[in-house]
């Protein structure tokens, strides 16, 4: 069974500078129901782990939680 997670943009935006585009925490804390955003999924299984960038559409927010619907197939890689 794949296990997966968010994983933690601003630990990337201190790791890399402006080599990684984060838009300001005011536009991410204000997202509204239709936006599209690229998050970062953290998958493990019991074989390797990965990370993968996937677009998401805001489908519910409640007091700074969104719910989301996954906007792209996942791309596994099988070694």
């Amino acid at each position: 069974m794949i296990k997966f997670e968010l994983d933690d943009v601003e630990s990337y935006k201190l790791e890399f500078g402006n080599k990684f585009y984060l838009p300001e925490r005011e536009k991410r804390q204000n997202l509204r129901t239709g936006d599209i955003v690229k998050l970062i999924f953290r998958f493990e299984d019991d074989k390797f782990a990965q990370v993968e960038c996937m677009w998401v559409i805001v489908s519910e927010t409640n007091n700074g939680e969104f719910t989301g619907i996954l906007d792209n197939e996942l791309f596994q890689k099988t070694v």
